[in-house]
């Protein structure tokens, strides 16, 4: 799908819309239409599982097709190839390498370790261990659903988004107290 029209002075070198940006299109609440998707509920649902899927997938063949632009000639030292690993149909099949920015990966997994090792190196190590949960019952949340007649395990979207703004806000406060104290915790 091709982007709208821009105007000259902001040309791009992309003009084309990519899978996310057109599913972030599709389910956004407009008043002037029919919010009969958002409304379906567990139809809703599956329609952004099958959305995520379809990202992923798109992520993941990007890497595969594109293993030479992503440098992974440097990483050939990642992978020890033993004699033993050259048995049956381990010659077989093409070795692709997961970028450490792919989350969910061996190597993401591995980077946020290292770092919250170099942090507690750094900072000494925390005393306290701190969970955040998401109530759906906040009035952010119950504010919009009631309009539209839904529960929060209908519009998880909803629920994520709000979670995540109230999360990135207790992070921005301990930030700044632990600046203050100059201590990390």
């Amino acid at each position: 799908m091709i982007h709208r029209e821009t105007l000259p002075s902001r040309a791009s070198k992309r003009n084309r819309l990519t899978i996310r940006e057109w599913f972030c299109f599709r389910i956004q609440t407009r008043q002037i239409e029919a919010n009969t998707l958002l409304r379906s509920r567990r139809l809703f649902q599956q329609f952004v599982v099958d959305d995520y899927t379809m990202i992923e997938s798109e992520r993941l063949s990007f890497i595969r097709n594109n293993q030479s632009k992503l440098r992974v000639d440097k990483y050939n030292n990642l992978s020890d190839r033993s004699s033993n690993s050259e048995k049956e149909g381990a010659s077989k099949g093409k070795i692709i390498v997961l970028p450490s920015s792919f989350v969910g990966g061996k190597r993401f997994m591995d980077q946020l370790f290292f770092d919250g090792m170099t942090i507690c190196s750094y900072l000494g190590f925390p005393n306290l261990f701190v969970t955040f949960t998401c109530n759906p019952k906040w009035p952010e949340i119950t504010r919009l659903l009631s309009d539209l007649s839904l529960t929060a395990s209908d519009r998880p979207n909803i629920v994520s988004r709000i979670f995540r703004i109230k999360f990135e806000q207790l992070l921005g406060l301990n930030q700044k107290r632990f600046v203050r104290k100059g201590s990390w915790m």
